[in-house]
């Protein structure tokens, strides 16, 4: 069964574009998964059940959130908490360690988490996977640089949580077959930015997602999750395709 991976980044209202989805999108977003049946899970659980074999059950979807911003705390969180769901969330080391605002590329400085508040989230069943330490397309980097931004970032995670890090997702979702392999010699499971459901068959070490700045409309994201696939999916996943080929 193919599984919604969906992929967030702050959940707030600083500023335009897909790196910041509305809180009202959200919560129309959780509305509509829940009065389905829905059940949100994290990248880790997903790929335990399909190595083990298991079918998961319907209607369950995986949250992920790059970047680690602090509405994740705030804005997120409780909602998920209300419905006993799990996510998955993504830290670039370098812009915690600051402690300021991060821009992360679209002209928008924004709040991050604190080492403390994801020591408290992850006490608390939020999964923290690694996001690189510089957060730079580690496909512009020299290959010694590119391994130590996968390898020091899982280490300096599971130096602040004290919990495994089973994941990676690398910046940008780019990442060639060379950045993968080393990827799988630290981690379980990656995940990238192609647009599309996980299915059976999917590499677990470029898992595909659901960019949910496209389902901004509650009727569009509720035709989605009722029909498994619409004609605005698919004009939106073949322009994606489109710009991942480009930029390759």
């Amino acid at each position: 069964m193919a599984v919604p991976i969906l992929m967030y980044h702050s959940v707030s209202d600083a500023g335009p574009g897909p790196v910041s989805l509305p809180s009202s999108a959200f919560r129309d977003q959780v509305a509509v998964l829940a009065d389905t049946g829905a059940r949100g899970i994290t990248v880790s659980q997903y790929v335990a059940a399909r190595k083990a074999g298991g079918e998961l059950p319907r209607g369950t979807v995986v949250l992920t959130f790059d970047d680690g911003y602090r509405d994740f705390a705030d804005r997120v969180f409780p909602v998920l908490q209300k419905h006993g769901w799990g996510a998955t969330v993504f830290v670039p080391i370098a812009p915690v360690d600051e402690g300021r605002p991060w821009d992360c590329g679209d002209g928008h400085r924004r709040e991050l988490l604190s080492w403390h508040e994801i020591g408290e989230l992850a006490s608390n069943g939020v999964e923290f996977g690694a996001h690189s330490i510089n957060h730079t397309d580690l496909t512009r980097l020299p290959a010694e640089d590119a391994r130590e931004e996968i390898a020091m970032s899982g280490e300096r995670l599971y130096e602040q949580t004290g919990r495994r890090v089973e994941g990676f997702a690398p910046p940008f979702g780019r990442a060639d077959e060379a950045l993968r392999h080393e990827m799988a010699r630290h981690y379980s499971w990656s995940v990238g930015t192609r647009l599309d459901r996980a299915w059976g068959r999917s590499d677990l070490f470029d898992l595909p997602r659901i960019e949910m700045w496209y389902f901004r409309s509650r009727r569009r994201w509720r035709q989605y999750v009722l029909q498994g696939w619409t004609g605005y999916f698919a004009v939106h996943q073949a322009m994606r395709a489109f710009e991942n080929w480009r930029e390759s």
